[in-house]
């Protein structure tokens, strides 16, 4: 399963999941699929890329500083107009 299926397969589960993918440079990236925002309770230095179904808190705050968030609408894209994969890639993702 690709990365970008998995994704879009944890985006219809309740609840938060992780996972972790190889990035450029060898490194790990972690990546989250929730149905709600992050907080201060996912503070974490690894770089996170957040996909999510429902914004509830602001898009990058000061104690998510290694995280970044997006919405996926319902047309598949997210709330930058982008697709999941030029997120991935923007960030370093090996797809």
């Amino acid at each position: 399963m690709s990365p970008i299926q998995k994704i879009n397969q944890l985006l219809a589960s309740p609840g938060t999941h992780y996972f972790d993918i190889k990035g450029e440079d060898d490194t790990t990236i972690c990546i989250r699929v929730s149905d709600h925002s992050m907080n201060k309770s996912n503070n974490s230095d690894r770089k996170t890329l957040s996909f999510i179904s429902n914004r509830t808190e602001q898009r990058k705050s000061g104690y998510n500083q290694s995280s970044n968030e997006w919405v996926i609408m319902a047309n598949g894209l997210t709330d930058t107009f982008q697709e999941i994969s030029e997120v991935l890639e923007w960030n370093g993702v090996i797809l």
